[in-house]
């Protein structure tokens, strides 16, 4: 059954997460695993090795969830005050699919980034 709400993968409630939307474009697979988000703009104080990261992955199939968690941040990407970093994942894998958009599934508006308990 599909999750409603990207608040049903965290393990207990209160985990520290981040969530990305994406249309794949920047996914980095390696034999059938998640390995990286691509580069975003996050706030470099609320993520951290060892976050659990979820991925929103709007398909013309559908919504794809993936979950894994941060092994490792990239040295920030860009110019100005609004860096890029790509997070790693040592076990980024398909957790589940949705049939909500991602301002339901995530709960938020339509920033591409959310932040769960941080």
């Amino acid at each position: 059954m599909p999750v409603d709400f990207l608040t049903e993968l965290l393990d207990p409630p209160a985990e520290p997460a981040v969530a990305f939307f994406t249309n794949g474009a920047l996914l980095q697979f390696e034999g059938g695993a998640l390995v990286s988000t691509g580069s975003w703009v996050v706030d470099p104080h609320r993520i951290f090795v060892g976050i659990k990261v979820i991925i929103y992955h709007r398909t013309h199939a559908g919504n794809n969830l993936y979950v894994g968690t941060c092994d490792h941040i990239s040295n920030p990407l860009g110019h100005g005050p609004h860096f890029r970093y790509d997070l790693g994942m040592d076990d980024g894998h398909l957790a589940d699919t949705t049939d909500n958009n991602w301002k339901v599934c995530a709960q938020t508006g339509s920033n591409p980034v959310r932040y769960f308990n941080r």
